[in-house]
Order: structure tokens, then C-alpha cells, then sequence
């Protein structure tokens, strides 16, 4: 079951995952390959989304690297949208791989049943266990908005995009405007934290 919490996706119990042992909370560990050590790899893939400006979806989704099609067709018409590749586009952190793809990976926790995306914070709530840690990212704020997601801080790129302007992801600031500062602070990267429980 997939539940939509504001803008963040919240993942519950998914049981009988193929390849995968029985129950357990799945979630994206995204800007990985891989999954912490208490959660199995289901697949790894790269991030897509569509590019700003061109219609399709606001969603930003983990591809896996081995797609299957049931239908393929001699031309595209003209009632189409696309996924594109999303990039790191920053020049706060991540600097030896800004502009590279954004790679992902689907975990399932052994032991856990319920994954919570918790902003703003560098730890859990107390009786959660932390999968990862990193920093809400999102399309740049000139464009249409985009889901968030959350960044591991110890991200890593998947190769370089094409020449062409692909879907961005950017670090988060929080705006002043609209909360409270402090204790939120205008120049500092707006963390998050991937619990389970």
C-alpha cells in the first residue's frame, strides 16, 4: 500500500515482495546503489521524472536498470509525455558529483514494518531506527515543483547526463516567509531522515 503524506511518500507494510523475505518496511534510499545493512536490495536503478515545462508527472521515480515493455510501437504520437534522468544540480555540497545522474535504490527492512521520511530533522523519533540521513532535494526554484526526496549524505553519481537540460534536484532552504526563523535558519540545508520502525 502507498500512502501520499504533503509532499513526501510514505511507504507501509508490503508484504510478499518478490525475491525478498516476507513483510517489511519499503522504501528509496535515494543518491545510493545500495541499501543500508540491516535492509535487502529489491532493485537499484537511476532517478527519472519529467523535465520542467513539459507536462507528465510531478513524481520522481526509482527505474530500475532492466526494464521490460509489453508494448512497443514503430512511432510516437503526438498524445505522449517522457521520464528523464534527474541530476544533482548544486553547488552547496556534492560537488564532485554535481551534474551526475542521481542513482537510487528500493531497500526492504528485515525487521521493520512501517518507513517514515521525517524533514528537517538528523535523527529519529525516539523507538525508530535510522536507515539513512541526508538533505531534502527538489527541483530548482525557478521551475514547476517537484517531490522532494531525500538525498543520502553520503551520495554517490550514476555517470553523466546527456548535454541536454534534464530534471534537476537542488538543495532545500528554508524561506523565513513562510517559517518560523529561527529556529529554522535561511542558510542552512534543510536535512531529513529515513526511520523505521
Amino acid at each position: 500500500m502507498l500512502c501520499k503524506v504533503t509532499q513526501f511518500t510514505l511507504f507501509l507494510h508490503m508484504p510478499g515482495l518478490p525475491g525478498t523475505p516476507a513483510g517489511g518496511a519499503v522504501y528509496v534510499r535515494w543518491g545510493r546503489k545500495s541499501c543500508p545493512d540491516n535492509a535487502n536490495l529489491v532493485y537499484n536503478g537511476t532517478a527519472a521524472g519529467s523535465l520542467n515545462g513539459t507536462g507528465g508527472t510531478s513524481d520522481i521515480f526509482c527505474m530500475p536498470e532492466d526494464p521490460s515493455y509489453k508494448h512497443v510501437v514503430d512511432s510516437v504520437g503526438r498524445f505522449k509525455t517522457f521520464l528523464d534522468n534527474i541530476r544533482y544540480e548544486t553547488d552547496e555540497m556534492f560537488s564532485s558529483i554535481n551534474e551526475a545522474n542521481v542513482p537510487c535504490a528500493v531497500c526492504q527492512s528485515e525487521t521493520r514494518s512501517v518507513a517514515l521520511l521525517q524533514p528537517g530533522k538528523t535523527s529519529c523519533p525516539e523507538g525508530w531506527t535510522k536507515e539513512y540521513a541526508g538533505y531534502l532535494m527538489a527541483d530548482e526554484y525557478n521551475n514547476e515543483p517537484r517531490s522532494a526526496i531525500c538525498i543520502d549524505e553520503a551520495a554517490e553519481g550514476a555517470g553523466n547526463p546527456n548535454d541536454r537540460d534534464r530534471g534537476l534536484t537542488s538543495a532545500m532552504f528554508a524561506s523565513c516567509g513562510g517559517l518560523k526563523c529561527p529556529p529554522y535558519n535561511p542558510n542552512g540545508l534543510v536535512t531529513c531522515t529515513l526511520c523505521t520502525k
